[in-house]
């Protein structure tokens, strides 16, 4: 595996429109690293984004995805392995070298300065003359809606206008890419929609290459073209946020980003390639043989996970194949348009979230629940992120 330089280098980066045609912006190359001898906060991690790109790096806390958008930003090197920007190496190069935009969740405005100053900031260190710098912040402050407010103070802005302010200032210079670590970590529900229909925006208007960092798979969902989903610091699966949700390939994919019901299961047939990326394969799952979709290849006799997305759980038999759940209802909970209903089945607690006209749902009540075998995918378990208890089904006498 190939180690990465040492020490700093102040060369200068190439800009986009110089890069080869073709080549992903940005290269990760098993990239690795460690702390002492046996903390891996990130291992082998392989991913590529494509030029004009929005990538969204999602995981729990811990996870690791902090870390790799600091090795990616230059503020980490790498134990091993490589990272290519517009098809040239950095590793080793520092992070204003790198063209690399920077937004952080406290968004790190200096407070003494105003807001032409600090969006400007990076245009002052690079050397730009006054009179381009007062036109690119003109610029930048129009693009995020906030012009008029060159002579204001952090503190006398919004904190929705703070965040303004930090992403006006990473793409003043006209940067390679814009990196942001958890930038809405702090807003409240409502201005946090907002600033995300307003990012997405200028992300649209610009064709900058983003990668965004959060724990909230709202946020994922909301603005990615696609999503790194990552886990223990490896990366679990890169795909789009629909085939995250509707294909996921292991256990954590299913319940991390899909919040989707997990049942025990065992693979009764190798899996055969129906498309690209999908898979048939007949499991048993709930003492029934059913033909599901997996979106990695299994093998007769592996144990899986059945994932079972909330809102296809119906308590009326639908037409078609189904598979069918015995449960007791623990809890039911309004939500407006419909209610969450947990249920208790076997050693598990599933959720179904079903329309409010279905009232017969009291607390203690034993009732059928049939999900159509379109709607189930089968998902390798070695990705364990829950105390789901998944146990081996007995095939015996199954029909």
């Amino acid at each position: 595996m190939w180690r990465g330089r040492t020490g700093i280098s102040t060369m200068p980066m190439e800009s986009p429109s110089e890069a080869p045609d073709g080549l992903p912006i940005l290269e990760l190359q098993r990239v690795t690293k460690t702390y002492g001898d046996a903390v891996s906060a990130v291992r082998d991690v392989e991913v590529d984004v494509e030029r004009g790109e929005f990538v969204t790096l999602l995981g729990p806390s811990g996870s690791g995805k902090s870390t790799l958008l600091k090795l990616i930003a230059g503020f980490l090197q790498p134990s091993a392995g490589d990272i290519l920007l517009n098809g040239k190496s950095v590793v080793g190069v520092s992070p204003r070298a790198r063209g690399i935009g920077m937004v952080l969740q406290n968004y790190g405005l200096f407070p003494h300065m105003c807001v032409g100053d600090n969006v400007g900031y990076g245009l002052r260190m690079r050397g730009w003359r006054r009179a381009q710098r007062a036109s690119k912040v003109a610029a930048a402050l129009e693009l995020v809606g906030l012009s008029g407010m060159e002579h204001r103070l952090p503190a006398q802005l919004s904190g929705g206008e703070q965040q303004r302010v930090a992403f006006a200032r990473a793409l003043a210079f006209d940067p390679t890419l814009v990196l942001m670590d958890e930038p809405m970590g702090a807003l409240d529900r409502e201005l946090k929609v907002r600033m995300q229909n307003e990012l997405r925006r200028i992300h649209n208007e610009l064709g900058t290459t983003m990668i965004y960092v959060t724990h909230d798979r709202d946020e994922a969902v909301s603005m990615s073209d696609r999503v790194a989903l990552i886990h223990d610091g490896i990366v679990d699966h890169l795909a789009t946020p629909r085939e995250l949700y509707e294909l996921p390939r292991s256990m954590f994919a299913a319940q991390f980003f899909g919040s989707h019901n997990l049942l025990p299961g065992r693979a009764l047939s190798d899996g055969q390639r129906v498309a690209h990326d999908s898979y048939e394969i007949e499991i048993v799952c709930e003492q029934q043989k059913l033909r599901v979709t997996s979106g990695v290849e299994l093998h007769s006799g592996a144990e899986v996970v059945i994932a079972v997305p909330r809102e296809s759980v119906s308590f009326r038999d639908p037409e078609g194949p189904v598979l069918a759940i015995t449960g007791t209802v623990v809890q039911a909970v309004y939500l407006g348009p419909i209610q969450r209903v947990y249920l208790e089945v076997g050693k598990t607690t599933m959720i179904a979230e079903v329309g409010t006209d279905i009232t017969d749902l009291e607390i203690g009540r034993d009732v059928r629940g049939y999900v159509p075998v379109s709607k189930l995918v089968a998902c390798a378990a070695e990705f364990a992120a829950s105390d789901v208890s998944i146990e081996s089904p007995d095939v015996a006498g199954i029909v």
